[in-house]
C-alpha cells in the first residue's frame, strides 16, 4: 500500500503515528514524583463525609471566620464582623471574657484576645 499525501506530510512535519515512549512522554520527569501531602481540607471532609457532619477546618479558620468541611463534599465560610474565638492551647476557642485570678493575683479573661497597649500588655 503506498503513502499517501497525507502520511508523507506528517513525515515531513516529525509526526509519527506510532505511540510515544515514555521517555518522549516525560515518563522521567514525573515517574519519580510522590503524592502530594494530604492537606486539612482533605482529612476535614473525608471526616465530613463518613460521620455525616461537618467539620471545623481549623487550618482555614480565623478569629472571624470558621471554615467548614461539609458532608457533601462542598465546604463553608462564615463570616463575623467581630473576635468570636481565639487561639488557646494550639486550639480554637470560644470568647470567654469572665475573668479569673492568675496565681500573682491578676485578673484576666478566659479565653481573648491579648491585648498591647503603650503602658504595658494586657489581656482583656
Amino acid at each position: 500500500m503506498d503513502a499517501g499525501p497525507a502520511d508523507a506530510a506528517a513525515e515531513d512535519e516529525g509526526v509519527s503515528s506510532l505511540p510515544a515512549t515514555g521517555e518522549a512522554k516525560g515518563r522521567s520527569f514525573w515517574e519519580d514524583d510522590g503524592l502530594p501531602a494530604e492537606t486539612a481540607e482533605l482529612r476535614a471532609s473525608r471526616t465530613a463525609a463518613e460521620t455525616g457532619q461537618r467539620v471545623v477546618v481549623g487550618e482555614l479558620t480565623t478569629e472571624t471566620n470558621p471554615v467548614f468541611a461539609n458532608p457533601d463534599g462542598t465546604f463553608t465560610a462564615e463570616t463575623s464582623a467581630g473576635v468570636e474565638r481565639v487561639r488557646k492551647d494550639g486550639a480554637w476557642t470560644p470568647v470567654d471574657t469572665t475573668l479569673v485570678r492568675q496565681a500573682d493575683g491578676s485578673l484576666v479573661p478566659k479565653a481573648a484576645q491579648d491585648v498591647t497597649h503603650p503602658v504595658g500588655r494586657w489581656q482583656c
